[in-house]
């Protein structure tokens, strides 16, 4: 969510708008921020690109739904689960 942050307005408005939505084509792309469909098929492949977006084919058209989920799990060190069992108040 922290490179959402980091992306130009246009590109973070995009964004925002596909993750309220679930998912969208490029032409409900098109339609919603009002720019050529060049720009925002480039826009989007960006997006793809980074990693923050991914495209679905369904038929003969697709759509791009955002990618939020980490691809790597974080876990904590034992040592730290240990640290925090131990200064448990009981």
């Amino acid at each position: 969510m922290f490179d959402l942050l980091l992306l130009p307005d246009a590109e973070r408005q995009l964004m925002n708008w596909i993750i309220r939505r679930g998912k969208a084509t490029l032409l409900d792309c098109v339609n919603h921020t009002g720019k050529p469909e060049a720009l925002v098929e480039t826009i989007l492949e960006k997006l793809v690109k980074q990693g923050l977006l991914q495209f679905s084919r369904v038929a003969d058209d697709g759509y791009y739904q955002a990618r939020l989920a980490s691809e790597k799990q974080r876990l904590l060190p034992n040592q730290i689960w240990e640290v925090l069992k131990d200064n448990t108040p009981e």
